[in-house]
């Protein structure tokens, strides 16, 4: 039997299929990063609709942990109603078990001409037997987070869809008040539309009143503790980072981002740079450099290098661990 196709493809390459192209068959949409996954279903859907104006009829989403793999089966077998085709939408499909996959072999192996077979799953495991006996028809969307320098682009990219106009150095505030999640990052900028309204120009005072700033404010709390040695006000600050709804691995990816423009600033202080220049250097908004510099202070080059290894190892250890992420983080703030 043949086995699925190593070509994936990322949202802007499914957008440029989407826009040549009518989807039939079967799409595996799976990422965790939600906002990617919601974008990716909302092309898909905004397609479909396009030729299946009767959607009441024709549209089936269901999730995966409310119904059986045969349920799902029956509905991609029913036939459109005065349309020539139907969309099943399954969400979360990361909690069947083998036993339901089984039960779609026959319209995963031949995809069906008149059904649009949508799966969305946060992981797969390529391991399982289910995924390995794919065919090479299935059409796959497989969404990673950005990487750090690649957020700006998306702020851009969520801030055109909404109509908003940011310079430059109101993405860089954003990038540092919000985070690394695109689905913050837009809720945050819809919060910014509807304050301004029908206005496209932002502001830097609309920017500081309506824009977020508690997940910085709490890693610079983390950062802060760790530096004067309050191990007691860093596993604090940890637990607001949790609760504000950060998973372990994007909190070490923030911690070890601040670690690095630490020990950017520290190699720029002796330049005698202004606070404009440094923002610069930095690619921060110069709302943050005096906070850069003031940490610094705290840290030699031996020390961050020596926490940014002590970082390494606890990534590594929250992606092949099943233990509880949070004990690592605690660990890492007690060793540092």
């Amino acid at each position: 039997m043949a086995k699925r196709a190593a070509q994936a493809w990322d949202l802007r390459q499914l957008q440029i299929y989407i826009s040549k192209n009518r989807p039939k068959g079967v799409f595996f949409v799976v990422g965790e990063e939600t906002y990617l996954v919601d974008e990716s279903l909302r092309v898909l859907k905004e397609k479909f609709i396009e030729h299946v104006p009767t959607i009441d009829f024709n549209f089936d989403q269901v999730y995966a942990h409310d119904v059986k793999g045969e349920s799902v089966a029956d509905l991609v077998d029913t036939l459109p109603m005065m349309a020539d085709q139907r969309m099943v939408l399954v969400r979360g499909a990361q909690s069947w078990k083998e036993s339901d996959w089984s039960k779609l072999a026959s319209v995963l192996e031949t995809p069906q001409e008149s059904c649009l077979f949508v799966i969305e799953m946060e992981k797969i495991d390529r391991r399982k037997k289910w995924v390995k006996n794919l065919g090479k028809s299935i059409q796959w969307v497989e969404l990673k987070p950005p990487y750090d320098n690649q957020i700006p682009q998306w702020i851009q990219y969520i801030s055109s869809e909404l109509d908003l106009k940011l310079s430059h150095g109101q993405v860089q505030w954003v990038q540092q008040c919000v985070g690394q999640r695109l689905v913050d990052i837009k809720n945050e900028l819809l919060k910014l539309k509807q304050f301004i309204g029908e206005e496209t120009i932002v502001s830097d005072e609309d920017l500081r009143r309506v824009v977020s700033a508690t997940k910085t404010q709490s890693v610079f709390e983390l950062t802060d503790a760790i530096a004067s040695n309050q191990k007691g006000e860093a596993l604090q600050a940890l637990n607001k980072l949790i609760d504000q709804g950060q998973n372990e691995v994007g909190i070490v990816h923030m911690v070890a981002r601040h670690f690095r423009m630490l020990r950017k600033t520290l190699s720029l202080k002796g330049k005698g740079l202004g606070a404009d220049q440094l923002a610069k250097e930095l690619g921060v908004h110069k709302f943050f450099v005096s906070k850069y510099i003031q940490q610094s202070q705290k840290w030699s080059q031996g020390r961050l290098d020596q926490a940014t290894s002590h970082l390494y190892e606890v990534d590594g250890n929250l992606k092949s661990s099943s233990l509880r992420g949070q004990l690592f983080l605690e660990n890492l703030i007690l060793s540092i």
